[in-house]
C-alpha cells in the first residue's frame, strides 16, 4: 500500500510541476502562476513529510502534519482552479457601457429601447397629459411617408 501511495505522489508531482510551467509559458494570469507554483512547492513538502514518516515508522504527530498538509493543498488546488479566470472588478461590472438612448421610435433597434423611448415621451410631457405621439414606421424599417 505504501508503494501505491508513493507511485501516486510521484504521478501529483510530476502533475503539478508541468502544471506550473505550463502556466508560466501561457497567457495564464499572474494569480493562477502563483497559485501553480505554490502547489509543487506543498507537494514538494508533503513528499519530504511523506518520506520522513515512512523512514521513522508513522510517528503520529508527522501523520497528523501529513494529513493537515494534504487539506492545504486541496485548498491551493481549488483556488488555482477558481484564479484561472479573471473577473472584473465589481464597480466595472454594475456599470456596462451602454450607447446613447435613441431620441425617436425610427432610430429604436429592440422592443426594450421602444419601451424606454416612450416612457421619456410620457415623462418629459408630463404626469397630467399621457398622449404620446407614435411615429409610424413601415415593415421596411423606413419611416412612412
Amino acid at each position: 500500500m505504501t508503494q501505491l501511495h508513493a507511485d501516486i505522489a510521484w504521478f501529483i508531482s510530476a502533475t503539478s510541476l508541468a502544471l506550473a510551467i505550463g502556466l508560466r509559458f501561457t497567457a495564464a494570469p499572474l494569480r493562477s502562476r502563483r497559485y501553480g507554483w505554490l502547489m509543487v512547492g506543498g507537494v514538494a513538502l508533503q513528499a519530504v513529510i511523506g518520506y520522513t514518516q515512512y523512514f521513522l515508522h508513522l510517528p503520529a504527530g508527522l501523520v497528523w502534519v501529513h494529513v493537515t498538509g494534504s487539506v492545504l493543498l486541496w485548498i491551493c488546488a481549488l483556488n488555482l482552479y477558481l484564479s484561472t479566470r479573471e473577473r472584473p472588478p465589481a464597480s466595472a461590472a454594475a456599470a456596462p457601457r451602454r450607447r446613447p438612448p435613441p431620441s425617436t421610435l425610427s432610430q429604436c433597434r429592440t422592443f426594450r429601447e421602444v419601451l424606454a423611448t416612450v416612457a421619456t415621451e410620457v415623462i418629459s410631457r408630463g404626469e397630467g397629459r399621457q398622449q404620446v405621439l407614435i411615429e409610424p414606421v413601415q415593415a421596411g424599417g423606413g419611416e412612412a411617408t
